[in-house]
This record gives structure tokens, sequence and C-alpha cells, in this order.
């Protein structure tokens, strides 16, 4: 048959409920890394050709009668089926755009597929399930005790932050450093956390981020087609870690007695945990933060649609965008632009710190 409607063979359909708990419609693939939200009529008409189709071969003329008469709808099939091509879910509809800041901004090094979770991480990921109410605990501690030492903590921090044996040379090479440890970590509780949501198959790439920052990350194909509460739950296992981490060696801080360079580790420890917090909570940048946003809300291009609706207010054209969410966009680029600013500040403070003890070395 004769540009016959051929969908992709592995599409889903889930149904799920955004944060103000409205009922929303995705359907998606997994092996395209594809998902999109529709109204609840064309999740009906697309999941009964879909299903429909696995069965028998049909023309265009048959599946709109088809749906006519099965479910009361009366569709243009040419529209329908240009609607799905530019959504990639067709058969051989071509492949969208990456969704991931590293693989658009990095230079690809090394990837390899997990098609099946080794025995040990599902071990390892049960033997560590008591980390999920053990992580506020710690937090709560650490908390308690920067709050308790305070003036010691502010002490310290004026004192070790940005060095290592009082040098910020040393303490650029030793953030280096703790930045692979911190990374690793990063990684493994989005693993450990995928393990305990059943996800069965893993990527892992290396990659060039920027060009010249060295990034290991994963990811998991099959994430793509689980519901808004246990995608976040693995979206925000590493940056939970990142907390922890943070909040512990701050805390630390503020012990007396500490020798000096457990100090500096304990300052170098927070301010690379501080700043991929930062990135990844950052929802300008497609990190964790960026899809935990995009799941809570329910909005997909989210960043996008920002651009756009700012495009629009600069030229003066009316946004076509409720109130509810220009109020959102606004606050989506307030809050961008200020986490950015205080990355760039620490950028600035350790980079000034580096070439003025450089400066006194010559």
């Amino acid at each position: 048959m004769e540009n016959q409607l051929t969908l992709a063979k592995d599409l889903f359909f889930l149904e799920d409920k955004s944060l103000g708990r409205k009922k929303f419609y995705i359907i998606g693939s997994i092996e395209r890394q594809i998902s999109i939200r529709v109204s609840s009529v064309q999740y009906k008409i697309i999941q009964f050709i879909y299903n429909t189709l696995k069965e028998q071969q049909l023309s265009d003329e048959e599946i709109e009668k088809m749906i006519l008469d099965k479910l009361a709808y009366k569709i243009n099939i040419g529209e329908l089926k240009s609607y799905l091509d530019d959504m990639g879910l067709m058969e051989n509809s071509q492949s969208r755009l990456e969704t991931s800041e590293v693989k658009m901004m990095g230079v690809h090094l090394y990837s390899t597929n997990i098609n099946e979770m080794p025995s040990f991480l599902i071990k390892a990921s049960k033997a560590l399930s008591f980390t999920r109410w053990l992580e506020p605990i710690l937090v709560l501690v650490s908390l308690v005790m920067i709050l308790v030492n305070l003036d010691a903590v502010i002490l310290s921090s004026r004192n070790h932050f940005f060095t290592y044996n009082k040098s910020s040379i040393q303490g650029a090479l030793m953030s280096m450093a703790v930045s692979m440890v911190v990374i690793a970590i990063h990684e493994i509780a989005h693993v450990l956390e995928a393990v305990r949501q059943n996800m069965s198959r893993l990527d892992f790439s290396v990659a060039l981020y920027a060009g010249f920052i060295p990034m290991y990350y994963t990811q998991y194909p099959e994430m793509i087609a689980l519901d808004r509460k246990r995608k976040i739950a693995i979206l925000s296992a590493g940056l939970r870690t990142n907390i922890v981490m943070a909040a512990t060696a701050l805390a630390l801080m503020g012990i007396s007695g500490m020798p000096e360079r457990l100090l500096d580790l304990c300052g170098i420890i927070f301010l690379v945990n501080f700043h991929f917090i930062l990135i990844n909570i950052s929802p300008f940048l497609m990190n964790d933060g960026y899809f935990m946003l995009m799941n809570l809300l329910g909005i997909n291009g989210l960043r996008t649609k920002m651009w756009q609706y700012l495009r629009n207010i600069i030229k003066k054209r009316d946004a076509k965008i409720p109130d509810k969410n220009r109020l959102l966009f606004f606050l989506y680029l307030i809050s961008s632009m200020s986490i950015m600013g205080i990355n760039l500040y620490i950028t600035i403070t350790w980079v000034y710190k580096i070439i003025k003890e450089i400066i006194l070395l010559i």
C-alpha cells in the first residue's frame, strides 16, 4: 500500500498526573528516546491505530472508517501522518535533536551499552536501600551542626575555601581530583536508583564537556516510559548525594581541633558539591534539574518555550501564552540567570586566586 501509515514499532502509551494532579497523556518511543504530550483524544486514536496495525494491514481509507465506526471520531489521515512524522513517531521519521546538555556541548570520547544490569549492581542496590531514609537524616544533622557552630563555620570557610595547604594552585588540582570522585558517586547514585526502579538497560559515556572538561555520565533508555514520580526518583538521586556531601563537609568545618589540611579538603568537597548542585538544579542547563522541573510541571521543551516567550516580549509580539505560564517563564529566567551568576562568581574567584598566586611565584 502506497504511503501507508506505519508507526514506530516500539511505541509506549502512558497516562500520568501532573503536580496539580491533572491527568495528562504521553506517547513515545524508547529506542528513539522520544516522548510527547498529547490530548486524550489523540491518545485514544493513536493507541487504537497502533494496536490495530499490529494485527492487520489497512489502507488510509480503512483506518479513517474504522476510527469513525469504533471511536466516533472523524480524522484526516494525511494530517495525522504529518503530525506523527514531525513528532518522530513514524517508522521512517527523522531522528530528533539531542536533549542532553553534555551531548550538545561535548566532544564524544567513549560509550558502551549494557542491556542487562549486572547482578552485583542489583545486590548493591538492595544492600544500600537504607540510604533513602539515611540521606535526609544526615542532611538534618549536618544543618543542626552548622547552626550550632555557625561562627566557627564562617571563620573556617574564609580561611579554607579555594585553597589546599595554603595554595590556590594546589586547591585547584585537589578540586579536580575531588570532582572525579564526586561525579563517580553522583552517577553511582543514579545507577542504584535506576536498578530500584527496575531499569535493565544502561548507557555509559565519556565526553569532553565544552571541549575540554572531562565528564562521564549514565543514561537509562527505559526511563522515558516511566511515570513522573519514578522518573524524578532517578533524576534526583545524584543531586541528593551532592547535597549530603556538601552539608556534611560544611558541618565538619565547624568542629574545633580539626587538622588544617582536613579543613582544606572539607572546604574543597563543599565547593565542588555546591558547584555541582547549582549546575544540576539550574533550569537553564538541560541536566537533572531541568528534566525534573519539566516532569514536575508537565511542560515539554521548557527552555525553548521560555526563549520564544522572551523573544516575543523583546519584539513586542503577542506571546500567546497563558498568564500562569508567563509568570512561570519569568521566574524560570530569573532563577536561571541567578544560578549561573553564582557559578560564574565562584569560577572567577577561584581563577583570580590562582592567577594571583602564579604572579607572586614569578
